[in-house]
C-alpha cells in the first residue's frame, strides 16, 4: 500500500522539508473483497542503532476519518515492525491514515496488508 524511502536527501527541497526530523501523513482507502480479518503491518528502518527511532501511527475507519480508530501507535517505536488486525466487511471501503516520523539518517516506511481470503 505504501513504500516510502529516502537516503540522506530530503523528500523534497531543503526549502520545504529538512533531510532529518520530518513527518509525513498519507490518507487513502482500502477495500477488502471478503468479510474477515485483515492484518496491517508497518515496517520502518527504525532501530536503536544508527538510524534512530522512526515513529509510525496507523488509523482506520469504516466511513469517515473523524471516526478513526488507532491501530498502531509507535510514535517512538524502538522496533522496526508493528502489526494490527481489523475485522473487515466484504466489499466495503475503509479509510486509512498513516503517519510517519523520521529522526535522522536514511528513512524507510512500508505498509502492507493481507486478508484471510
Amino acid at each position: 500500500v505504501v513504500d516510502f524511502s529516502t537516503t540522506v536527501s530530503p523528500p523534497g527541497t531543503d526549502d520545504f522539508v529538512p533531510a532529518d526530523f520530518f513527518s509525513v501523513r498519507w490518507r487513502g482507502m482500502v477495500r477488502s473483497l471478503a468479510t474477515g480479518a485483515c492484518t496491517f503491518m508497518t515496517k520502518t528502518s527504525s532501530s536503536a542503532g544508527s538510524t534512530g527511532r522512526e515513529g509510525v501511527r496507523l488509523r482506520a475507519a469504516g466511513l469517515h476519518l473523524e471516526d478513526l480508530t488507532l491501530l498502531i501507535d509507535a510514535w517512538d517505536g524502538p522496533a522496526a515492525v508493528y502489526t494490527a488486525t481489523l475485522q473487515f466487511e466484504g466489499e466495503r471501503l475503509y479509510d486509512l491514515e498513516l503517519d510517519y516520523r523520521d529522526t535522522y539518517g536514511s528513512s524507510r516506511l512500508t505498509l502492507f496488508w493481507s486478508s484471510e481470503s
